[in-house]
């Protein structure tokens, strides 16, 4: 059955948005997939401010923003490279411009050209790190932070 499910979640940007809307620690936090393209090469999340996501000084808790990019490139990355990749968000940093009111947004993007990059090194040197950095703006397009994200992508070992 898991295999099914599994089977059905990759060649179904609609089941995995509903499943990444029911997701608990996104959930708790108040994330949002609003979109997922077709063939996984664009992502868009949101976060209201909540009682439950807001810090002592009633703006989005830090972490919550943090957590909003946690996992998307990966899962894009997964679906656009196909079975043969090991891929891991290995790392990240965010940088706080501005206190969060109000609902907040980002999006993850690939392109093809991106794609052909990725796996022209990995054919060179068999893993790489690919780096992103994620603006988080609100709703009047004011950056209020940047998350740099770092995931490793090694091909799998035939066996």
């Amino acid at each position: 059955m898991k295999k099914k499910l599994k089977s059905l979640v990759e060649k179904t940007p609609f089941i995995m948005r509903f499943i990444l809307n029911r997701y608990r620690p996104y959930r708790g936090a108040g994330i949002k997939t609003r979109f997922i393209s077709a063939n996984y090469d664009h992502i868009k999340v949101s976060m209201a401010l909540k009682w439950h996501n807001k810090n002592y000084f009633g703006t989005h808790f830090g972490g919550s923003l943090f957590s909003m990019t946690d996992a998307f490139y990966p899962l894009m990355l997964s679906n656009l490279l196909g079975k043969q990749y090991i891929i891991w968000d290995k790392e990240a940093s965010i940088k706080y411009i501005k206190p969060g009111r109000g609902t907040v947004h980002c999006q993850f993007s690939l392109t093809d050209r991106d794609i052909m990059n990725i796996k022209e090194e990995i054919d060179k040197n068999e893993k790489m790190l690919f780096y992103r950095e994620i603006e988080i703006h609100d709703d009047k397009d004011n950056l209020i932070a940047i998350v740099k994200r770092t995931i490793y992508i090694k091909r799998k070992n035939k066996r």
